[in-house]
């Protein structure tokens, strides 16, 4: 196999296509929102949850876990080598060696030209799942000249993935203002269609009850419970519960500070020092997450899975749902990483999309301050 042979990175699409086509999905996913939720969440927590369905992963290249396949005997075409002045057709013995660099994010990007390019010789390579696949062919064994290629290959990935990247963050943060504005129109849609329907004068029913059949229950004059009040006995000691990794400190942190100032009562160790001091932190913070707050934000990150104590939180949190307490986990995503055990139904807000200032917003609408 000829280098020329592989395919081209980088130019099969316009990544501005590719955005656009992202784009028209924003009003799809907003007709598809139960109209009730209208009724119980703010424009902009609908947006940031639409949002983040829509966001695209950058690429992110795991070089550290790159290797090499085992060798392979192969015939080398040298007819183009005018140095061995073999003529045309020719083969000599030779080897393929195939360089594997793992990455992370949405692989199509791979394949995408971004607004910024380079007028060079575009790189190559095969992609498989995950994986970028370089397999070089030389002649007479010579491994040292494969590193070379493969060194010289790497830089001008990185080069276009820079740009490519950076085309991405434009359009994950002017996400949710696209999103935002459509919510809004859709709101004002679903307000006008029920003042058309009430100036009928005639009864609007939602379900129609077949004849012959009898509801158990006639829930028509029931008082509604309003959603943001907790019952009696589910009054909790804090609001919300943060669950995270230490290598997200600094961002928890000026979210637990703006959630403090804002007068919710919020669970964040460094704030409990004193409280924590000599007891038993097992039984102290299992209760926390299981039962003392309201709500367990959980910050999803590469680090939070491999980490002890956030395991510990997050089994204590999804106990919750033995209990019957659906919809007080409330996940954060600061990558594309699963929280294993978390039920995909989940909704969850994306902080590639949405600001720490929205965050923090939306948490204090959701704690019903």
């Amino acid at each position: 196999m000829q280098m020329r042979e592989w395919p081209k990175l980088f130019r099969k699409y316009q990544l501005s296509s590719v955005f656009e086509s992202a784009y028209s999905k924003i009003n799809d996913e907003v007709i598809a929102i139960p109209k009730d939720l209208f009724e119980r969440e703010s424009d902009d927590y609908l947006a940031a949850s639409v949002a983040s369905k829509l966001v695209i992963s950058k690429i992110n290249l795991l070089e550290e876990e790159k290797f090499a396949e085992e060798p392979k005997d192969v015939r080398v075409d040298v007819s183009n080598d005018f140095m061995r002045g073999t003529g045309p057709n020719a083969f000599i013995d030779g080897i393929e060696l195939v360089y594997v660099l793992p990455f992370a994010g949405s692989s199509f990007l791979l394949e995408s030209q971004a607004s910024t390019y380079t007028a060079s010789p575009t790189p190559r390579a095969f992609i498989r799942g995950n994986e970028l696949r370089f397999p070089y062919e030389v002649p007479e064994r010579d491994i040292n000249a494969i590193k070379k290629m493969f060194d010289a290959d790497l830089p001008r990935i990185k080069n276009e993935l820079e740009w490519v990247n950076r085309d991405v963050e434009t359009y994950n943060r002017q996400l949710e203002a696209r999103v935002r504005s459509r919510v809004t129109q859709r709101r004002t849609e679903l307000e006008r269609t029920k003042s058309d329907l009430s100036s009928l004068g005639i009864p609007i029913r939602g379900n129609r009850i077949p004849n012959g059949s009898s509801q158990s229950t006639n829930t028509q004059h029931l008082p509604k419970e309003d959603p943001k009040q907790p019952k009696a006995e589910e009054q909790k000691e804090y609001a919300v519960a943060l669950s995270f990794a230490g290598e997200d400190r600094s961002y928890i942190e000026d979210v637990a500070k703006g959630l403090k100032d804002a007068g919710i009562a919020v669970f964040y160790d460094a704030f409990e020092q004193g409280t924590l001091w000599g007891v038993d932190l097992t039984e102290h913070l299992g209760n926390i997450y299981a039962r003392k707050a309201r709500y367990v934000i959980l910050f999803a990150s590469k680090h939070y899975v491999s980490k002890a104590w956030p395991k510990f939180e997050k089994q204590h949190a999804l106990s919750r749902y033995l209990t019957g307490l659906h919809g007080t986990i409330l996940p954060v995503k600061f990558d594309d990483t699963e929280i294993p055990g978390l039920p995909t139904t989940v909704g969850f807000l994306d902080l590639r999309v949405i600001t720490q200032q929205r965050l923090i917003e939306l948490i204090i609408q959701k704690a019903g301050v």
